[in-house]
């Protein structure tokens, strides 16, 4: 929320690297790269997120605002 995008962008990035399945990195990733203008790729992250962990509403919910059938 601090306006640098970029560097959660990249941190998010390098924990996906060390763990793949953490549905958080995905969904904070994809977060970031949305507000970046970026929301096919943010879209992909939010994607991972919601399978990874299909209860979370949060994950859901940023996904539907997105738009998450749409590319």
């Amino acid at each position: 929320m601090s306006g640098q995008l970029e560097r959660a962008a990249q941190t998010f990035e390098a924990l996906l690297v060390v763990d793949p399945s953490s549905h958080y990195g995905h969904y904070a990733l994809g977060r970031a790269l949305v507000r970046l203008g970026r929301a096919d790729e943010g879209r992909t992250h939010l994607r991972l997120a919601v399978a990874l962990a299909p209860d979370s509403r949060l994950y859901q919910g940023g996904l539907n605002r997105l738009g998450g059938a749409g590319g």
